[in-house]
């Protein structure tokens, strides 16, 4: 191995190890672009094969916490600024719970993805919120990676992947929907 791959012994999440020699902003871009990829893809299959409606406008204003007149711009910083800040603050709790049980970080993530799809599910009020597990997951191996230093830095950093996230998933779920 060289000294630019993996420092721990590998596992399922290595591929979201930061190599030595990349800027932080390119993993963002990089694990950004590894959580948004298959949530794209079964959203496409799902406009697709006509058992989901996705309207642009939707997109933006069907956020619980804002009225049904809601502004585009309003829904647009709930998902792509308020949302990724809140949630990913959120994984600290069952990332130190399930860490005093010595569980390993697979499950740890795995666990936070799931329990996420379902606060996802709920929110959005259809199975498709169940595509929220893979980011989920990714977004919480980002944190494990990044909060020994610093938890506040591993916080920020996770909310930037969440971030950047939403805002790619909003813009082709748009350009999905004008298809």
């Amino acid at each position: 191995m060289t000294p630019a791959m993996h420092m721990r012994p590998p596992s399922a999440s290595g591929f979201m190890d930061r190599h030595i020699d990349e800027s932080l902003l390119v993993y963002v871009a990089r694990v950004s672009l590894l959580s948004v990829a298959p949530v794209l893809a079964i959203v496409a299959v799902a406009i697709w094969t006509k058992s989901y409606t996705l309207h642009a406008h939707d997109l933006v204003t069907n956020s619980r916490l804002w009225s049904i007149n809601a502004t585009v711009i309003m829904g647009f910083l709930d998902v792509v600024l308020f949302s990724p800040l809140v949630e990913s603050g959120l994984l600290v709790i069952p990332l130190r719970l399930l860490r005093k049980l010595r569980a390993p970080d697979d499950l740890i993530a795995a666990c936070c993805g799931i329990f996420w799809a379902f606060v996802h599910v709920s929110y959005i009020g259809t199975n498709l919120g169940f595509v929220a597990a893979w980011p989920f997951y990714i977004f919480t191996h980002v944190l494990m990676r990044f909060e020994k230093p610093s938890l506040d830095r591993g916080w920020l950093i996770a909310s930037s992947v969440h971030a950047l996230h939403n805002l790619a998933a909003l813009v082709g779920s748009a350009l999905l929907a004008g298809s």
